[in-house]
Order: C-alpha cells, then sequence, then structure tokens
C-alpha cells in the first residue's frame, strides 16, 4: 500500500477480479516473492499509488465477487441463481454505503486497479446520489464550481429543455 503496509490476499480473488494485479502478480517474479514459514512462496506487488483503507476494501470487494461469481456458476435453477444475485447486490449496497471521499479514493483505486466490477458498482453509487438532483445541488455535492455565466445556463437549457422540462 501507499503507507509500505502488507495486506494478506488470496491472489486467486485478486487475479480474477484484475486483469491488471494478474499481470502486476506474475511480473513480480522471483524478487517479488518472500517466503514463509511453510516454505510456500507468496508474491508481494508493489501498490504505492493504493492506500490501505482502500486496498482493504478491494481485497474484500475481490474476495466476495469471486464467491459469488463460483456460487452463481454451481447454481442449478434459475430461482437459485435470482436468490443469489439479489443477495450481491444488497452486500454490494452495504459495501459501497461510504461517504463521499471514501468513495472517490475507492473509485480511483479500482480505476487504478482495472478492476471492473467495482468501478461500475462505484458509478452506480454516484449515480444514485445525484439523481433526481438540480445541477446546483450536484455542484455543490460533487463540490463543482459553477463557471457559466448566468446567459450561458439560459442557452443550455434553451438548446437541450426536453432535459429541463
Amino acid at each position: 500500500s501507499a503507507e509500505n503496509k502488507l495486506h494478506k490476499a488470496k491472489v486467486e480473488d485478486l487475479v480474477a477480479c484484475s486483469p491488471f494485479l494478474e499481470g502486476l502478480i506474475a511480473d513480480c517474479g522471483p524478487q517479488g516473492v518472500r517466503p514463509l514459514p511453510v516454505h510456500r512462496p507468496i508474491p508481494v506487488v508493489p501498490l504505492a499509488l493504493v492506500n490501505s483503507r482502500e486496498l482493504e476494501r478491494i481485497i474484500t470487494f475481490c474476495s466476495h465477487q469471486r464467491k459469488y461469481e463460483a456460487d452463481t456458476a454451481r447454481a442449478v435453477r434459475a430461482a437459485e441463481e435470482l436468490t443469489l444475485q439479489k443477495d450481491h447486490e444488497a452486500w454490494g449496497r452495504r459495501f459501497i454505503n461510504i461517504g463521499q471521499a471514501e468513495l472517490y479514493d475507492v473509485l480511483m483505486a479500482a480505476n487504478y486497479l482495472h478492476i471492473e466490477p467495482l468501478i461500475k458498482l462505484c458509478l452506480a453509487s454516484v449515480a444514485d446520489r445525484i439523481s433526481g438532483r438540480t445541477p446546483e445541488e450536484i455542484r455543490q455535492r460533487l463540490g463543482i464550481e459553477n463557471d457559466l455565466s448566468p446567459e450561458q445556463e439560459a442557452q443550455i437549457q434553451r438548446e437541450n429543455n426536453i432535459f429541463f422540462a
């Protein structure tokens, strides 16, 4: 992590979620391997651009995602698969129910590590947070300065009146 802290994770969970991490783990080679007491090498992957808090969330997400995909593949009936999907979606809503700053950091880390399902979950959360809000409320919520003059705003509304009805 960025704090130079080691985090334990199952390699299989990480590579199932991130082709980027799969390549990075493979690239670590012998110099990135540390011996364990049971004499099994484990890769140590440097992730200096990801903070510990976000890395822990990513490890948790990848572990859950891999288990969900395995359970879905084993599902025999459509009803069983639907139940798994509903449980997975509920877990995702609880998992991503975090503050805006942390959501941004998780999104940036997921983007850096190319974890597509986590990127989609983060973006869905952002969309839910701004859905039904006025442009001013969205600017306020996301900390965006309005650099448009009133005339420019009026012109945009005239050109896109279908969206402002």
